[in-house]
């Protein structure tokens, strides 16, 4: 951990520096600070890369981070700075950082698969700076591509965003479709039970307010017109 005079150094080196590694077009640079005190090594497949960044920083916005520097690190034989394994993707690690640097301008995310391998870290690592932007970024996602974020959000526990999603996805005819998103594999099959029971419902509304004789009956229910424990 750095001495109390150690983070007035650091504060004062900021205040002199823009934070032009920040958004630097090159990847070697971006995140590679001189005085960085320990090193994140991203690892995703065979893609891996390394950010020396400051642990003040990521304790002040990840009590995870904060834990994990309260433990002893492992000595290494070739550098005398810590290194902590990230398991994602080293781009998803760069939008994480440029999220908990105060200087840095957070990213905007177009790519939902991006997305959502930096919503696992901000999660995995309880990044609330991150994790608040990034689920008003995915509910944008559900106009174009609402069974993806319904699965997103499931994974996540993300019940609000599920509801959005879910009622978007009622003009897919779930049992026609030849296969489903690649994100329904990492979810409980309950999850996708649940969201075939609110189609069937909405299937049943729908029928009978097309019908001038019959009288629209009120959905009651919790979420989906489903009870988790006791159905539908």
């Amino acid at each position: 951990m750095l001495k109390v005079h150690g983070y007035c150094l650091v504060f004062w080196h900021f205040s002199h520096n823009p934070f032009s590694r920040t958004t630097s077009t090159n990847p070697d640079e971006v995140f590679n600070w001189p005085d960085g005190d320990i090193i994140l090594r991203a690892t995703h497949a065979t893609d891996s890369r390394d950010f020396r960044v400051h642990k003040i920083f990521l304790s002040f916005a990840s009590p995870v981070f904060r834990e994990i520097f309260q433990l002893p690190q492992p000595s290494s034989a070739t550098s005398s700075i810590d290194t902590i394994d990230v398991i994602g993707p080293p781009q998803a690690l760069e939008v994480i950082l440029r999220f908990i640097y105060p200087s840095a301008d957070p990213p905007t995310i177009n790519d939902l698969t991006l997305l959502s391998q930096v919503l696992v870290l901000a999660d995995k690592y309880d990044i609330g700076v991150a994790r608040s932007r990034l689920r008003t970024s995915l509910v944008r996602f559900a106009r174009t591509e609402p069974l993806r974020v319904y699965a997103i959000a499931c994974r996540l526990g993300f019940e609000d965003e599920m509801k959005i999603a879910s009622s978007r996805t009622t003009s897919i005819h779930l049992p026609g479709l030849t296969e489903l998103p690649d994100e329904f594999k990492l979810i409980p099959a309950t999850e996708y039970h649940r969201l075939i029971l609110l189609h069937a419902r909405y299937r049943k509304v729908e029928a009978i307010a097309t019908t001038p004789s019959q009288t629209l009956p009120s959905i009651k229910g919790s979420f989906f017109g489903v009870d988790r424990e006791n159905g539908p």
